[in-house]
């Protein structure tokens, strides 16, 4: 019995490494891809253009939502309106936020939670008076500079989406957090840049600039999406819209720093990313991008097919080698076992890769993150790509800020403080 058992188990691991091998080639290609080839500068005249620009801060029930508003009223940038978009519950919380009100501070409610964040945009779109939206989560802090360099790119009638460089306030808080800013600093060091190569950027969600003429021409954002920013970039960027990518330009924000926290977060955007592809998939087959573009999209969105693939190799892999027979370690084993490695490595490369240019976490932290959350990490993730692809509905979660604590009030001002 335990013979068939390690027999099966070899036979499935074999057959999972082909796509667990071909995931990893895909990342090192990608990797290579940014590393020798460089997007041109854009050079146009941009000295008279001043658009009015509204900024949205969508927020439910976060105090830490005055940090983020404090930090755009500092802009050097004049032409700009601030609309807070509150859904709070908490009467605290709503004290906070009306004492914000100025002249240039506006703030809305709604009497539900329709859509969730995707319904306060929608919702907050109709007081907006700049034709272009820049969106915050309420934990983000900006540059000074932030709103004059993001909407140069608008100069373009054709550019219709600008996604900033996400960067993070607490990475360094525990290995939870550390793990959380690896894939989001992979994600936009490596993924983002390639992906831009080809003319697609998808917005983020926050640190984002649309124009909303587009938007109201797509038809606003769809209220029964759990990652609303990558179906409307989606359907915006089928349209024939420029889009682009600023690494130059940061913001920064929070990362989970409960492992459940994280958890619910990753598998929220793997159920909404793979319904954003299938729910558009029509949209996609049928627009007139290029056939690179439709190949971006559909890696960028659907890619977590890999997921599960991947996890299979890697549990029947375990169990074969667990149900095995014991047998002396010979120098060929070791060279199997290096080549594997390497084969499958994509996505430690790319890992290593980040921590070498941001400097933020140490390699070995890097490496060893990635191969202990990794399991968490891919069963979580393959659970919500299949209630993605057999439509069971998920629940939309909103990350808790830590900035709402008042215990870590220094430990932000400090990270604030600190330079872009």
């Amino acid at each position: 019995m335990l013979e068939l058992i390690h027999q099966t188990s070899l036979f499935l691991y074999n057959i999972f490494i082909i796509p667990t091998i071909m995931f990893s080639i895909m990342v090192y290609f990608v990797l290579f891809t940014i590393l020798f080839k460089k997007r041109g500068i854009n050079k146009n005249n941009i000295k008279s253009f001043n658009p009015f620009v509204s900024i949205i801060i969508p927020c439910y029930n976060d105090p830490v939502v005055e940090r983020c508003v404090n930090s755009c009223l500092k802009q050097d940038y004049k032409n700009f309106e601030i609309i807070v978009a509150d859904d709070s519950t908490d009467e605290k919380t709503k004290k906070i936020i009306d004492s914000l009100k100025s002249k240039k501070v506006k703030v809305i409610r709604r009497n539900n939670r329709k859509g969730f964040k995707a319904g306060a945009l929608n919702n907050a779109l109709k007081y907006t008076k700049g034709e272009i939206i820049v969106i915050f989560d309420s934990d983000w802090v900006i540059k000074k500079n932030f709103l004059k360099e993001i909407v140069k790119e608008f100069v373009d009638e054709k550019v219709a989406i600008v996604q900033a460089r996400q960067d993070f306030l607490n990475y360094d808080k525990n290995s939870v957090s550390k793990f959380a800013y690896l894939l989001m600093s992979v994600y936009y060091s490596v993924f983002v840049p390639f992906f831009s190569l080809f003319g697609v950027t998808f917005s983020g969600g926050t640190a984002t600039a649309l124009r909303k003429s587009v938007i109201k021409e797509v038809g606003g954002y769809n209220e029964n999406s759990l990652t609303e920013d990558t179906e409307i970039s989606i359907r915006i960027i089928c349209r024939g819209y420029k889009t682009v990518y600023l690494k130059n330009l940061k913001a920064k924000g929070e990362v989970p720093c409960k492992l459940t926290h994280f958890l619910k977060q990753q598998g929220r955007w793997v159920y909404g990313t793979t319904r954003s592809f299938l729910d558009n998939i029509k949209t996609i087959v049928n627009s007139n991008i290029p056939i690179t573009k439709k190949a971006i999209i559909a890696f960028s969105t659907f890619s977590h097919i890999f997921q599960p693939l991947i996890l299979f190799f890697f549990l029947f892999g375990q169990i074969a080698l667990l149900t095995g027979m014991p047998k002396p370690l010979t120098i060929e084993d070791l060279k199997n076992t290096l080549l594997t490695f390497i084969l499958t490595a994509g996505f430690i490369t790319a890992a290593v890769y980040t921590t070498l240019i941001n400097k933020k976490i140490k390699i070995y932290e890097a490496f060893i993150l990635s191969i202990l959350f990794g399991s968490f990490f891919l069963f979580i993730n393959s659970f919500h790509f299949f209630k993605a692809i057999f439509f069971k509905l998920d629940k939309w979660f909103k990350t808790p800020k830590e900035g709402n604590i008042k215990s870590v009030k220094k430990f932000f001002d400090l990270k604030i403080s600190e330079p872009f």
